[in-house]
């Protein structure tokens, strides 16, 4: 990538990325208060690279229309959002960012998960509002996770990452997955079923 390139962002990413990018090119931010698709029609022909997001259609008209371009970064792990055959055609480089986000995501469902079985939401809610009025045992009564078995449907990065938090709550986990994946089974313990509804019942 040549220093004086030019590098459309159709939105700001982290400072962290920004610094990266304009020590040694033209970078170029869309507006966000603006339509997208028309500012990229407009600046996306007087560019050599886009920083895209997932939310963004970046059409074969939009790639057609893109004389210079020469590569698209989704800052995304997905790219169904790029008409990829259009690009490639072009000879157009189209890269994502994967396994960026299998711990955040993992960590998220391990929050929804420990806020549905501990009330954390509700309690949040009480002490927020002023309202808890004292102790009881039955007061906002969850249950634990521990022992408990936890069911996946699909064991790729994600899954695995969620199943492998659980095993540090002393939960058995069973999985059902397009293939049986014999290494996550050897490794976490976790156990295979084949159909769907058994792992449901």
């Amino acid at each position: 990538m040549a220093s004086n390139s030019r590098v459309l962002c159709t939105h700001k990413i982290p400072d962290v990325g920004m610094k990266i990018l304009k020590k040694n090119l033209d970078v170029i931010i869309l507006d966000e208060k603006l339509p997208i698709e028309a500012q990229l029609v407009d600046i996306l022909p007087t560019v050599d690279y886009l920083i895209s997001l997932l939310s963004v259609p970046i059409t074969e008209e939009l790639i057609n229309s893109a004389t210079s371009l020469k590569g698209i970064a989704n800052y995304a792990v997905g790219y169904n959002n790029i008409d990829i055959k259009s690009a490639l055609k072009k000879g157009i480089l189209v890269t994502n960012t994967p396994d960026v986000l299998t711990n955040a995501t993992a960590d998220i469902v391990w929050g929804l998960i420990l806020s549905v079985t501990r009330r954390i939401i509700e309690g949040d809610t009480v002490c927020r509002k002023n309202e808890y009025s004292g102790w009881l045992p039955e007061y906002l009564l969850g249950f634990e996770v521990t022992g408990k078995t936890l069911g996946i449907i699909g064991a790729g990065r994600i899954g695995t990452a969620v199943g492998k938090r659980a095993v540090g709550f002393d939960m058995k986990v069973i999985y059902h997955s397009r293939s049986r994946k014999m290494d996550i089974e050897k490794k976490y313990g976790f156990c295979y079923r084949l159909q769907l509804d058994d792992l449901l019942k």
